[in-house]
């Protein structure tokens, strides 16, 4: 009991700072919308900008994070010191790792629009990855709150170059350098509060790749694997998304945005506060907790996007140089990204119980997999069936659907109580969403123009969230429970 109401706590935390730094990315994405709207050359900037962070997925987030947390918590068990002088080691021989990567790549890269902005973009990467490490020190002290809103600084630090630059010719050149200042700042405000923990002494005596950093090298190795295969497979949606159409990966851009907000706020929220606490009291019961409380969330959002997506897109981006083909594709794009919202989410969670076992090889598996069958339906949507930047979602969702399968048949988190609760979930906003599209129809099912004022765009946005919303509470309370359990 204690132990989920700690999980609780650590994900409530990581939710409010997340809820806060995702309200400044918002804001930094509509900046984007209106100031630049989906050209051929801010979609560069966007490929870019995946390219460069390709090696914050690999070296800064999960792969980092499951394999430091397991073993701190376990040193920290033994001795306070003897953790600390782990993080130090590990910090260091990161510091040597990224620039030993980043200074070679900078001159290997050709010359072409989408490598020089990927240039100015790369020494940021040497910030966000020690971001990474800072984030997993403080979630093993339970402070997830600053992991997750620090950003917020980063965002900032976007919306004023894109504010600044704005009318500049070579405005994608210098939001690319502003990028490196808002990856330092990010990591700054994550390393202050460590910094009091600790001593001159300890940092003296520390050195990179000792053996205790040389221990978790293996499994950092194979989080690198699994996670490698899904960011280079990100990355090369992109290079899709830019065949299908030039200002493809805009569109996907802006339509992930939307959808990695629930993903973040409690996918991420609730895998992030797993990992610390599965590596203290390793149980299935805090998995199933933390499952069903997605399930309650994400998959009643999930549905929502079928009668909801359109209007809400043009409300938040529907203004200046977004245009309404713009508005259509980036629903069509969020429509393909949400059917894959709560498996997403379940293999954030399966992987993090994985992890707390020092299992690594069977996320991995399970991502390259995975990757795998997202290439290949890649090819065929794109190239096969011309479906256009929507082929890349779709393919996403399907591997991401595969992905977490092949977990939920590792694992068995499902017992037959978590099985009915969910099918009840889906089952209620299922008929909620239906029930939303018949009363309120939103323009994308009728061909006709989105509104362009704001009162129009929030309006054309209440009627069918209420009618979907409404109906979903309904169904709650009223639909008999032997229904279901027959």
């Amino acid at each position: 009991m204690q132990a989920t109401k700690q999980l609780s706590r650590s994900a409530r935390a990581f939710f409010s700072g997340t809820f806060l730094s995702r309200l400044t990315g918002f804001g930094r994405d509509l900046a984007m919308a209106i100031c630049f709207g989906v050209t051929p050359a801010v979609a560069a900037f966007m490929v870019a900008f995946r390219f460069a962070n390709l090696a914050r997925r690999l070296f800064g987030e999960s792969p980092l994070s499951s394999s430091f947390i397991p073993h701190f918590e376990t040193l920290r068990a033994q001795s306070e010191e003897k953790a600390l002088k782990f993080f130090c080691d590990f910090f260091i021989s990161m510091a040597v790792v990224l620039g030993a990567l980043i200074i070679p790549t900078m001159w290997l890269l050709p010359s072409g629009e989408v490598a020089d902005l990927t240039r100015l973009m790369l020494p940021g990467l040497f910030f966000i990855c020690l971001y990474g490490l800072s984030s997993a020190y403080l979630q093993c002290e339970n402070r997830f709150f600053i992991s997750s809103a620090a950003p917020i600084a980063f965002n900032a630090i976007w919306i004023f170059a894109v504010l600044t630059f704005r009318y500049d010719a070579k405005a994608m050149t210098h939001l690319s350098v502003a990028v490196v200042v808002a990856f330092a700042l990010q990591w700054l405000v994550s390393f202050i509060p460590i910094i009091k923990n600790l001593s001159w002494q300890l940092v003296k005596r520390s050195r990179p790749f000792s053996p205790e950093v040389r221990s978790v090298m293996l499994p950092f190795a194979l989080g690198i694997l699994g996670v490698g295969a899904s960011q280079i497979n990100s990355a090369l949606d992109a290079l899709f998304a830019r065949y299908a159409c030039l200002e493809g990966p805009g569109y996907l851009w802006y339509a992930i945005r939307l959808q990695q907000l629930p993903l973040v706020l409690f996918g991420m929220a609730w895998s992030t506060a797993l990992l610390p606490a599965l590596s203290k009291e390793k149980t299935l019961g805090l998995l199933q907790y933390a499952i069903e409380k997605c399930a309650l969330f994400l998959i009643p959002v999930s549905f929502a996007l079928i009668p909801c997506a359109a209007a809400g897109v043009n409300l938040l981006f529907g203004h200046g140089g977004f245009t309404q083909e713009a508005t259509i594709q980036t629903t069509l794009c969020l429509w393909g990204y949400g059917f894959g919202l709560f498996p997403s989410a379940l293999v954030m969670m399966l992987a993090a119980f994985a992890f707390s076992q020092k299992n690594y090889r069977t996320p991995s598996l399970a991502a390259a997999l995975s990757v795998a069958i997202n290439l290949c339906l890649n090819s065929l949507l794109v190239f096969g069936l011309k479906w256009g930047a929507l082929s890349i979602a779709i393919a996403t969702s399907v591997s991401q659907i595969f992905n977490a399968y092949y977990l939920v048949r590792v694992y068995k988190p499902f017992d037959e109580i978590l099985t009915k609760k969910i099918l009840k979930i889906s089952l209620y906003s299922l008929v909620a969403a239906a029930i939303a599209v018949f009363l309120y129809p939103d323009p994308i099912f009728r061909s006709v123009e989105f509104p362009r004022t704001v009162g129009s765009q929030l309006l054309n946005l209440l009627y069918p969230f209420g009618c979907y919303a409404i109906s979903f509470a309904l169904l709650m309370r009223y639909i008999p429970k032997r229904l279901l359990s027959k």
